[in-house]
């Protein structure tokens, strides 16, 4: 049995895994004709710009606590990337996480308003060698009021003061927003990322 067949019995119908553009192994999957279909670019952006943040909104910043915190960064990150064909986030997928090697304590942390609701979350893992921000998001009654801006500047902050001081976040090359969000920031093209997708119903 395959590993595409061994997926299928689990009813899982889509697999997909993002590769470098100009990677070796792109080129190999390219010269395999493995029936991989092409489907979005995503940009690895990178910063090393740093400015003090200063905002007159009041907002609050809580990191995460391990064994305390999970179910409410399970809320808010099922609540943000929903979709119907997306598996929800459970509280053992984050104890899970805690125990991976990119996972770093203490870098996430929990946007709220000034009543104290956290309405945003997001993270630094380092993988493959890269600070990375992942799993920001915001609550969608909260979003286009400034909240993600304040959330992704405070974790490039926490960064800096920790010593790090190159930071990288991975965007759809067609969220044509959150690209101009990032670039106001300070983040700048780093490298593309093509994400590879095959339909296991097909096979």
């Amino acid at each position: 049995m395959t590993f595409f067949e061994k997926l299928a019995l689990f009813n899982i119908n889509n697999f997909k895994f993002g590769v470098l553009a100009n990677s070796k192994i792109s080129c190999i999957i390219n010269q395999l004709k493995s029936n991989f279909a092409k489907k979005d670019i995503i940009l690895m952006m990178k910063t090393t710009c740093f400015d003090k943040q200063e905002s007159k909104n009041k907002v609050i910043f809580r990191h995460f606590k391990e064994s305390l915190d999970e179910e409410l960064r399970c809320t808010i990150q099922n609540s943000v990337f929903y979709d119907k064909n997306r598996i929800p986030l459970i509280t053992e997928d984050i104890f899970s996480e805690e125990n991976e090697d990119y996972y770093i304590n203490n870098f996430g942390v929990f946007i709220s308003d000034s009543n104290g609701q956290a309405v945003g979350y997001g993270q630094i893992i380092l993988s493959d060698g890269f600070y990375t921000i992942v799993n920001l998001g915001i609550l969608a009654d909260y979003r286009q009021q400034g909240y993600g801006e304040l959330l992704v500047k405070y974790l490039v902050e926490f960064c800096h003061n920790n010593s790090i001081k190159d930071i990288y976040i991975r965007v759809e090359k067609k969220n044509t927003k959150a690209l101009s969000l990032y670039k106001k920031i300070g983040f700048n093209e780093y490298e593309p990322i093509v994400t590879m997708h095959k339909n296991i119903d097909s096979l």
